[in-house]
């Protein structure tokens, strides 16, 4: 949104850009990546990346200690957040989940499918 204003006679357009809203930390089953930044570099990607999530993130990446090689790499930063968010998973505790699950009796054969399918995802 350009706002045009006059200043000692010559045109002068400002834009005023609003950022959008931090990474919602209590919500870690959304992380997400930036896209289109593929054409810029690795620092940049990374710089962009860190401003979208907010302060948090900063905080998050100094604790993992990355080099400066490292923190210049778009990959690597994306690596270790992915690591941090995505918690590993036991499979055994997802199997136990999964063979636990039956259908109560209000339950439509549609639902208690799609609940199966969502457990064996994981």
């Amino acid at each position: 949104m350009a706002d045009e204003k006059k200043e000692a006679g010559a045109m002068v357009s400002t834009c005023i850009l609003a950022p959008p809203a931090s990474f919602d930390f209590r919500r870690p089953e959304e992380w997400g990546l930036v896209s289109g930044l593929s054409e810029k570099s690795g620092e940049m990607q990374v710089s962009t990346l860190i401003y979208i999530l907010g302060q948090e993130a900063r905080d998050i990446m100094n604790s993992f200690n990355l080099s400066d090689k490292e923190s210049a790499s778009y990959e690597a930063v994306v690596k270790r957040f992915k690591s941090h968010f995505i918690p590993k998973r036991n499979v055994i505790y997802e199997r136990v989940k999964f063979n636990l699950r039956s259908q109560p009796a209000n339950e439509s054969v549609d639902t208690f499918i799609t609940a199966l399918h969502l457990l064996a995802e994981k």
